[in-house]
């Protein structure tokens, strides 16, 4: 790249044209308007595909690259998600030979420039113990909605002396923690606001893909779309499984099948059927340690899936992995695919009637698994943590807590997750029906009226 020094100088001045003309990125207008932003403190709400990790990716870059002896740190909840935007940085730097000719340090965590400068990714953890230490001048929150609090006022005092811009940035999860709490307060505010706010709507990128959103708008349910694309805030009053609840078991780690069986450790299936074409059929399975721990440590779903297809989905997982019970809602179509499991000869395959009695103890034993922190969940499926916020409770007239869904959003990968606690040898939970029983036509009336007779009991030993 050759150009005067005088026109480099210039074009070093605007985050706009240092993209323009350092990175050939053209900024969306609203990216530029951010980009231009030198607020003290700066919050985005924004909905997803608006290429938000890309203009902060730029607006780090250019900050670290123009300013000299600037500490940006970038956090997110998980090291995969805090990697986002940095592997933007990583990328452009690696693409453009008048940036690598000022960088010092170059690596797939930091980035040292010539002038002093760098940029580092961070885990936040639990307390921001992996981000302190640091004489930060700019720090990137993103995902901000998915971080603790307790993180916020461990990092914050590093930028007491030197401190230039603070960002949080993310797509709403509840009315809940910080990065609520200073958009709800501060929007109320006519002027004088201490954050320069940001709601970014996904049909706001003009570079959408034609029909995405309607598509999404089609397969999701209302709620799931105004809060992942409409950047929502959904109200957390009356939830069965609060957020803070959530978050504090939700672990940064990857997905996958165990490929033999450990000592002491129980593989469970659990298997959430669609009915009449409204949800996704979910197969979710637990890790259960001897000592009482649980780990989902697969979950899938699949839309619009023939009871055939069901059924050899759960025969392949069951074939190929270790896996020593299968517990498989049969409220519904269920039944049919428990059948040709049956011809089959599928093994360890037992069928739920997912009745309102089993449905309030087994969330209950879920819940309290979440509580005792013993159940962890994957930080970085998004999509398995916003069904949570489907289970609504409340007391009835008599005193007893009763547990509702909401029909407009999905619940499949959650109502696969307490499928599996029906291995707890302690409860009183009826087994419609195991896969090898033979079902005859008084068993099929009972399915089709949905009364549900006990046949068996969970936890019963193979």
């Amino acid at each position: 790249m050759t150009m005067t020094e005088l026109g480099l100088r210039e074009i070093l001045k605007s985050p706009i044209l240092f993209a323009m003309s350092i990175l050939n990125i053209k900024p969306m207008t609203y990216q530029a308007q951010i980009l231009e932003d030198d607020s003290e403190k700066i919050l985005i709400v924004g909905g997803r595909q608006i290429g938000k990790s890309t203009m902060l990716a730029i607006k780090a870059l250019w900050t670290a690259f123009v300013m000299p002896a600037q500490e940006i740190l970038i956090i997110a909840p998980t090291e995969r998600q805090a990697k986002v935007i940095y592997d933007k940085i990583y990328e452009m730097i690696g693409k453009n030979e008048f940036l690598l000719q000022h960088t010092r340090k170059y690596t797939i965590q930091d980035t040292h420039f010539d002038n002093g400068s760098s940029i580092r990714c961070l885990t936040a953890g639990k307390t921001g113990e992996f981000a302190r230490g640091y004489a930060a001048t700019m720090i990137i929150f993103d995902e901000a909605a998915f971080i603790p609090e307790a993180v916020f006022i461990s990092i914050e005092p590093s930028m007491a002396v030197r401190g230039r811009q603070l960002i949080l940035s993310g797509t709403p999860y509840g009315k809940r923690g910080r990065f609520w709490e200073i958009y709800s307060t501060q929007s109320m505010k006519k002027g004088n606001r201490e954050w320069q706010l940001y709601k970014i709507l996904s049909k706001q990128n003009p570079h959408m893909r034609p029909g995405f959103l309607e598509q999404e708008k089609a397969t999701r349910s209302a709620i799931e779309f105004a809060q992942e694309y409409e950047a929502e805030f959904i109200d957390e009053v009356g939830l069965y499984f609060p957020l803070n609840l959530i978050m504090e078991n939700a672990k940064d780690y990857v997905y996958s099948f165990p490929r033999q069986k450990e000592i002491d450790t129980r593989y469970i299936l659990g298997v959430d059927i669609a009915r009449l074409g409204q949800d996704s059929t979910a197969f979710v399975v637990v890790e259960r340690k001897a000592t009482g721990e649980r780990r989902v440590i697969w979950a899938e779903t699949g839309s619009k899936m023939k009871t055939t297809d069901t059924a050899s989905r759960i025969e392949e997982i069951v074939t190929n992995y270790p896996i020593d019970m299968t517990y498989l809602d049969i409220t519904g179509v269920g039944a049919g695919v428990l059948d040709i499991l049956g011809q089959k000869q599928v093994p360890y395959i037992k069928g739920i009637g997912f009745t309102p009695s089993t449905k309030e103890q087994i969330y209950s034993a879920l819940k309290v698994a979440l509580e005792k922190h013993t159940m962890e969940l994957n930080a970085n499926d998004s999509a398995f943590l916003y069904q949570f916020t489907s289970y609504t409770a409340k007391y009835d007239v008599t005193g007893k807590l009763r547990i509702s869904k909401n029909d407009e959003m999905h619940d499949d990968l959650v109502d696969a997750l307490s499928l599996t606690f029906a291995d707890e040898k302690h409860f009183e939970i009826s087994v419609l029906r195991e896969v090898n029983d033979y079902i005859d036509a008084d068993i099929k009336q009972i399915i089709e009226e949905n009364h549900w007779a006990v046949l068996g009991r969970f936890g019963e030993p193979i």
